[in-house]
């Protein structure tokens, strides 16, 4: 699992200890976790649950060994794959006895090398970047919390990482009073944002595009009853003349502007 901000070892087993604590007298859905976390895994040993309440000290060092090396041995994917799965299962079994579902989502939090930034687990399993941030407001002195959910459970990106370092670099230059910094930055994470959405429909900017709408040539032929002009379309158009009318609430005809290109070389009149 991808993270922008590092997560140091003691974090990882800090966060650990808070669960634990946590779910005190609940340790096998911890065990259930870890079994099924490191099932069919290739670079992972699987986890071999205990077989009686004696050996759950032994099991529990085995863990916080393996979340000793977040690098080396992704013991931070192991952290978070582990509380997520944990948090799952707790959901799907309606809460535990005794257990307030808010208290153990509470508790699984990790803190980064940054002191006021921190990622943490929210209630429809996505990871969320979470900013504490002084207000400066005049006689008014609070922190609030500025929370980004960055990935699900999967590691599917929710926030791409170029927008996320946008937002943490706009919020430490509001820490440092760089406002005018600030509404920039995030200024370039919307539109950034806008266009990567508008992309996955179907959307793309052409900087050297016009500004008004563009429509292609068709053929047509123009005929007359006598009293009035009559244009048949070569080509199918984007409605049958049977939706023209629904669309016009039943009226036969409507009004609109049309501009005539006259080429007199070839006696034929376009219309765009």
């Amino acid at each position: 699992m991808k993270t922008l901000f590092h997560i140091p070892s003691h974090s990882l087993t800090a966060t650990y200890h808070k669960v634990c604590k946590v779910l005190q007298g609940n340790d096998k859905i911890i065990f259930d976790a870890m079994t099924v976390i490191t099932q069919g895994q290739r670079s992972r040993k699987a986890f071999i649950p205990p077989s009686n309440p004696h050996e759950f000290k032994q099991k529990h060092t085995e863990i916080i060994t393996q979340l000793g090396y977040p690098n080396l041995l992704k013991g931070r994917d192991l952290a978070m794959n582990l509380m997520a799965e944990i948090w799952a299962q707790t959901v799907n079994l309606g809460g535990l006895p005794g257990l307030s579902n808010d208290d153990l989502l509470k508790a699984i939090i990790f803190k980064t090398a940054l002191g006021d930034v921190k990622i943490r687990l929210t209630s429809d399993l996505h990871w969320a970047v979470e900013w504490s941030v002084s207000l400066r407001v005049s006689n008014v002195n609070d922190t609030s919390k500025i929370l980004l959910d960055v990935q699900d459970r999967n590691s599917e990106e929710i926030v791409p990482a170029h927008i996320l370092q946008l937002v943490h670099t706009a919020i430490q230059a509001y820490k440092q009073g760089m406002n005018v910094s600030a509404i920039a930055l995030l200024a370039i994470c919307v539109e950034g944002t806008l266009r990567d959405v508008l992309t996955t429909r179907g959307y793309s900017f052409d900087k050297s595009a016009i500004a008004v709408d563009e429509y292609p040539y068709t053929k047509a032929s123009v005929s007359t009853d006598g009293k009035s002009y009559i244009i048949t379309f070569h080509e199918a158009m984007p409605k049958p003349p049977e939706d023209f009318l629904l669309s016009t609430q039943g009226a036969s005809t409507k009004e609109i502007q049309v501009r005539r290109v006259i080429t007199h070389h070839s006696r034929n009149t376009k219309g765009v």
